[in-house]
């Protein structure tokens, strides 16, 4: 039955909900579709097989995408370094990845933390959000050897 077959049922208020829903929807689709990490998204077998030179590359050109500063990338290198061997698919404890996330933050915000496109975005937002930056996360790093 069609949009308009509902309506002149006295079903108006429903299809109105139907056609609003389904528009939401596609809305929604196209959205995740177009967003950054999607386009990227890595499956778990591919991460397993990225090399040390594959990675570093991959987190260079995500600094890069953020406009970060050359120390910056290297303190992000040296970071993933010491944090996963640039393994992307790194598990200790509860810290995932190759710059070792939580993986609550991870399965909340629904992304693939073992692709290190994301998890290096993550790693920046983060730095930022707690330490004011990368530097500040790099200092902290060395005199707790964590961040």
């Amino acid at each position: 039955m069609t949009l308009e077959g509902l309506a002149r049922k006295r079903w108006a208020p429903l299809a109105f909900a139907l056609a609003l829903g389904l528009a939401l929807t596609l809305v929604i689709m196209a959205s995740d579709a177009l967003h950054p990490m999607a386009a990227h998204a890595m499956t778990l077998n591919q991460a397993r097989h990225v090399s040390t030179t594959k990675c570093k590359a991959l987190i260079r050109k995500e600094a890069k995408r953020e406009h970060l500063h050359k120390a910056d990338v290297d303190a992000l290198l040296w970071i993933a370094k010491r944090e996963s061997g640039y393994h992307c698919c790194e598990i200790t404890g509860s810290c995932v990845g190759v710059f070792q996330l939580m993986q609550t933050r991870a399965q909340r915000a629904k992304w693939h933390w073992y692709d290190p496109t994301p998890n290096t975005r993550r790693a920046i937002k983060y730095m930022k959000s707690r330490y004011g930056s990368i530097q500040g996360a790099l200092r902290w790093w060395r005199k707790h050897h964590w961040y």
